[in-house]
């Protein structure tokens, strides 16, 4: 029953902020600590809607289906197995960014790989993989 009483109404709203913004502190430890095994047990399902998401933020093509994420046990790139937490966890990366979220057009690296192809062009990785093996020789 709404409050016809516009102060009332407030007073019954702060009431409810200050309760929930003093959540017991155990109880948000379990909540996240259920969320990280969600997290870790479904990396699929969470790639799958982080894309989806993405893909409609950034007003690009989106036609996967669930069974199109396939994790590989090691990150293609650097050959090490992927880790959930750390720059080695599994990444979905858009190989041509401009094509979007499709079958083709994706692949899974870990995350450091991800950044590190985002950040630089071809051009910029094969200069500074010449630049470290110039001067750690």
């Amino acid at each position: 029953m709404p409050y016809k009483d516009v102060e009332r109404r407030l007073e019954v709203g702060r009431k409810s902020y200050n309760k929930r913004k003093t959540l017991d502190v155990d109880y948000l430890l379990v909540r996240r600590a259920k969320a990280n095994a969600y997290s870790r047990a479904n990396k699929n399902k969470v790639m799958f809607f982080a894309a989806r998401k993405r893909a409609r933020d950034k007003n690009v093509p989106f036609d996967l289906v669930l069974s199109d994420i396939v994790i590989p046990d090691l990150c293609p790139v650097f050959n090490k197995p992927f880790e959930y937490g750390t720059p080695f966890a599994a990444s979905i990366d858009r190989i041509n960014p401009s094509l979007g979220y499709t079958k083709d057009n994706i692949q899974i690296i870990s995350y450091k790989a991800n950044t590190m192809k985002n950040n630089a062009s071809s051009k910029e990785l094969k200069e500074f993989a010449s630049w470290i093996s110039r001067s750690t020789n």
